[in-house]
């Protein structure tokens, strides 16, 4: 993955998740009090829908096709360009630029040099065998980690929790949870570092709640805590499950066997 920049003429797209070739644009600005007090125009679906039904089966103009097609691009929050690209004859806004993908042709929005829309999310995927709950919550915590890295410290504790229960079979506090997990073969090192970010121990923070001493390194642990425990206590054992149901039936009785004369 190339996380996307303002300096760079290829990243990967937010929108489709391609490695693509981006288009630059500046962004001009149009007074809309030109003719009088105006207020930006924002359309309405039932408007838009009224209008295409008292249309349905009559000759359409292209003109109006067009306007259509334009309301519902805009009523979908879609950031776009319509009309000629090259009528730049209205003020230069400066430090808006849009970016627009090859692949997908989406446009990403910056302010200031930042990603603005869609909003950025943290380069860590989840791991592939993680509960959909606990991918929620991790979801969630990607999304908002460079706006609070303090709620994707909160959202990540509750991943954890209900990662504990998931495994457990139970619903226990965050650090009842890790005492089992630990007792059922957690990597004690792996506890040590749950300690360290303060998941666990007296001054620990409850799941869902915000602590004023959390920051993004805080958090960026806590995202590869979680990668690491669904790894170790899901991932590796489903895998050498298979790997035993592979062996022949007949091997596979005789190690039962002697496993059972023990």
């Amino acid at each position: 993955m190339v996380t996307p920049a303002v300096d760079k003429q290829s990243f990967t797209c937010p929108h489709c998740g391609a490695m693509a070739h981006q288009d630059w644009y500046e962004v001009f600005a149009s007074s809309i009090n030109r003719d009088g007090d105006k207020l930006p125009l924002f359309y309405k679906s039932e408007l838009v829908d009224e209008i295409e039904k008292r249309l349905t089966g009559r000759d359409e103009d292209q003109d109006v096709l067009n306007s259509i097609t334009l309301a519902r691009r805009a009523i979908l929050g879609e950031i776009f360009i319509w009309g000629s690209e090259d009528s730049n004859w209205s003020q230069g806004v400066q430090n808006v630029h849009l970016s627009k993908c090859f692949s997908c042709k989406k446009f990403t929005v910056w302010l200031a040099g930042k990603q603005s829309w869609p909003a950025p999310v943290f380069d860590i995927a989840p791991s592939h065998d993680m509960p959909d709950d606990v991918r929620s919550d991790f979801e969630e915590a990607r999304a908002v980690l460079d706006a609070s890295p303090r709620a994707a410290a909160a959202l990540l504790r509750s991943s954890i929790e209900r990662l504990c229960n998931h495994i457990n079979g139970s619903q226990d506090s965050v650090n009842e949870g890790i005492g089992k997990l630990v007792r059922s073969g957690l990597d004690v090192r792996i506890q040590r570092a749950l300690d360290i970010v303060r998941v666990t121990g007296n001054d620990a923070v409850h799941p869902n709640s915000l602590d004023r001493g959390d920051d993004r390194e805080t958090a960026v642990k806590l995202f590869k805590l979680v990668n690491l425990i669904v790894e170790k206590l899901i991932s590796d054992p489903k895998e050498i499950d298979t790997l035993f149901d592979g062996i022949p039936e007949t091997k596979r009785a005789a190690i039962e066997w002697r496993d059972s004369k023990k």
